[in-house]
């Protein structure tokens, strides 16, 4: 507030009629017009019917500073009178619950298709996953990312990245406003974003590195029932691409009342793989899903090359399983670090991806959920592990596809 009165020049306050104070800024005769700083109280706020409200910072409305409180009780109020409201905020800390970052989720839910539009329109220049903090390339990362604030000295950013004693994360979310994760996630988002490989049509839009009927692949399965989500995620053989082939997940808001994974909707989703792929190695975690899992092992273990165990040419039992289910995990992090696997950048498959936790046991690093009630879900996460295990399977086993012969150039 102690800003606005020097942008307010006379002309301003003269054709509105104004009063500049420093905390306030009244229109004369009209005690019902004015602009206003408000406290943190989200109590004192209740019952105001404000037109426009401006939200700041609101990477620090955390939860011990009250900060979800007061969002929700200013959106309220500004809501009765079909107002709007504006955020402004730095990158946010994942995982502190922060205001901006539940806004961000939120509008993330919507482009993956697990809520409706809430009307939200999201802004944010953000530096790209593989931008260094060296000197030869921060003047043009800062000016670039800076927009319109050119008040700020690009000279004394650059040096300010330099110096070791403030933590590369943090210089990251300050100037190059990139969302980096918090401590325990297994990748930030700079990471994940950086294989993500995709082209574009003649329209502009995005399109993946498509699987192709025919194409050679290895896939792993994640199921639910009902809160947790489902998901079928394939590797292509011949270039380490992850695809998502399906991810089934309970919807956001009232539509996901009283919701529940059809079965026979992943299975007719499974054999339509099966079909339309060539599937060389196929595991499945077979918590809550023995049966069905049974029955595609029935019907595929002569046409896969490579199978989990001596029980099953499919069913892989992630909880029985946990020094070999870690060593891959470590593998597969390092993998995706050193950029020798790439996805398609599908929005969910990501969110998953960003979701999951690092959890150490005796054998080494695993992954995990957030907590064991926690609404984040990490299934095609999972997947996409049991897939890069079969991966490794096929190739350390030296496997290789059996002969396949066109008869229709054997007539008899």
């Amino acid at each position: 507030m102690l800003l606005i009165p020097t942008l307010l020049p006379k002309r301003t306050r003269l054709h509105f009629n104004l009063e500049v104070q420093k905390q306030i800024i009244q229109v004369k005769g009209r005690p019902d017009q004015r602009i206003e700083a408000v406290s943190a109280s989200y109590r004192s706020m209740e019952g105001a019917r404000p037109s426009f409200g401006v939200l700041n910072e609101t990477h620090h409305w955390t939860e011990s500073r009250g900060g979800p409180d007061l969002y929700f009780t200013m959106r309220n109020n500004i809501d009765k009178q079909d107002g709007r409201y504006l955020c402004i905020t730095n990158a946010y800390l994942p995982g502190e619950g922060s205001v901006a970052e539940e806004i961000r989720l939120a509008v993330d839910r919507e482009r993956e298709g697990l809520a409706e539009d809430s009307g939200w329109f999201y802004c944010s220049l953000e530096a790209n996953a593989a931008a260094p903090l060296s000197k030869d390339w921060a003047p043009f990362i800062v000016d670039t990312i800076r927009g319109d604030a050119v008040w700020l000295n690009t000279e004394v950013i650059v040096q300010s990245l330099q110096d070791t004693s403030v933590p590369p994360s943090r210089q990251r979310r300050m100037w190059y406003n990139q969302i980096v994760a918090s401590e325990d996630a297994i990748f930030s988002e700079a990471e994940w974003d950086a294989i993500a490989l995709w082209d574009s049509d003649e329209h502009g839009f995005r399109k993946a590195f498509n699987l192709q009927p025919g194409d050679e692949i290895v896939m792993g399965f994640d199921g639910g029932k009902t809160d947790d989500a489902t998901a079928l995620v394939a590797i292509r053989i011949a270039d380490r691409m992850a695809f998502p082939i399906h991810i089934w997940q309970k919807p956001e808001g009232p539509s996901g009342d009283n919701w529940r994974i059809d079965d026979r909707e992943v299975d007719s989703m499974v054999h339509w793989a099966m079909r339309t792929f060539s599937v060389k190695a196929f595991y499945a975690d077979m918590a809550l899903w023995e049966s069905w899992i049974e029955s595609w092992a029935d019907q595929y273990r002569e046409t896969l090359l490579v199978k989990p165990n001596a029980r099953s040419s499919i069913g892989y039992d992630m909880r029985g399983n946990h020094e070999r289910t870690t060593r891959f995990n470590e593998a597969l992090i390092q993998n995706v670090l050193d950029r020798k696997i790439f996805h398609d950048g599908d929005p969910l498959f990501r969110r998953h991806a960003l979701n999951a936790k690092r959890r150490e046991n005796k054998y080494g690093l695993s992954f995990g959920k957030e907590s064991r009630l926690s609404d984040s879900k990490i299934d095609a996460y999972a997947a996409f592990l049991l897939a890069f295990i079969a991966l490794n399977d096929l190739a350390e086993r030296g496997k290789k596809a059996p002969v396949t012969y066109d008869s229709s150039l054997y007539q008899f």
